[in-house]
């Protein structure tokens, strides 16, 4: 395996904690080792409003979701939009922690 460098950003990171933040950063490091992966993988939280739009102006879905992700190639592998209102609506639903539905929806996008 080619030695591969991959780096995790967390923007919109007003809605987490610096401690949740570096979990979510390292478990998806820990995940993007399994992948032969090289670049940068951004992580945008956030709330419904934002997502909707996103939603409305790439999907053609006038509605929020939980997550939206887009492939940027290059050197940065891509983006992750989540929404933390509908993860914490979802958190709540499948009596889970925040962060652990935060960091499922991260790396399901």
């Amino acid at each position: 395996m080619k030695n591969r460098r991959n780096s995790i950003k967390v923007f919109k990171n007003t809605f987490l904690t610096e401690e949740e933040k570096n979990l979510l950063k390292l478990s998806l490091e820990k995940f993007l080792l399994k992948f032969e992966f090289s670049g940068v993988f951004n992580i945008v939280i956030v709330d419904n409003v934002y997502i909707r739009n996103l939603n409305k102006e790439y999907r053609k879905i006038d509605k929020p979701t939980n997550v939206l992700s887009f492939f940027l190639g290059n050197n940065v592998l891509g983006e992750v939009y989540i929404s933390k209102d509908i993860a914490l609506i979802e958190s709540k639903e499948y009596k889970i922690p925040l962060m652990e539905r935060i960091i499922f929806l991260a790396k399901h996008g």
